[in-house]
């Protein structure tokens, strides 16, 4: 049986809106450098966001290439395994006077858990949608820590009950992706 390995992680962006003198009405921060991707006993390593699991532990050494030669089953603990993505960043001086501050993931590949500063922010339970999270009360000026923790989507789909199955075997991917163009 073939399985689906990919696990996506798409945008992830902060936005600060509001009248803080500035004529701009909104600023768009983009989270995507400085990730890093961890698992027990693995990691972490250089994450690349939008980007997948396998292609982060593929370029970090960790994996051989799961399409040479038989590799792809040999890899399959992979998606069977909770991942967490993390990012340490610090609040830009021109958004930290805004009203308002949401975290915006453009593609949470399926099932995660997001915390900021340590505190739990979304429970995110479908890739094929925008979420938009208030974090104005969590931000800080500097030492924020951005945790995506990455459920096994299969594991997820064999649990549910026989009638929502339809009768398919479920596959899964992880990872942060991109808007879909």
């Amino acid at each position: 049986m073939r399985r689906s390995w990919l696990t996506a992680l798409l945008g992830t962006s902060l936005f600060g809106c509001g009248d803080a003198g500035s004529p701009a009405a909104l600023s768009r921060i983009p989270l995507d450098q400085g990730w890093t991707l961890a698992v027990e006993g693995v990691g972490p390593v250089p994450a690349t966001v939008p980007g997948t699991v396998h292609t982060d532990l593929l370029g970090a050494g960790v994996i051989p290439d799961p399409f040479q030669a038989a590799m792809e089953d040999s890899l399959a603990w992979i998606s069977e395994t909770d991942w967490t993505y993390r990012l340490d960043f610090e609040l830009p001086k021109q958004v930290q006077l805004r009203d308002r501050h949401e975290l915006v993931f453009e593609g949470l590949d399926t099932y995660a858990s997001v915390t900021l500063n340590g505190v739990r922010i979304l429970e995110a339970d479908n890739m094929f949608r925008e979420w938009r999270v208030d974090v104005r009360e969590l931000l800080q000026a500097s030492g924020n820590v951005l945790e995506i923790r990455f459920a096994p989507a299969l594991a997820r789909g064999r649990a549910f009950p026989p009638e929502r199955s339809h009768g398919r075997q479920p596959t899964t991917t992880v990872g942060i992706g991109g808007p879909a163009s």
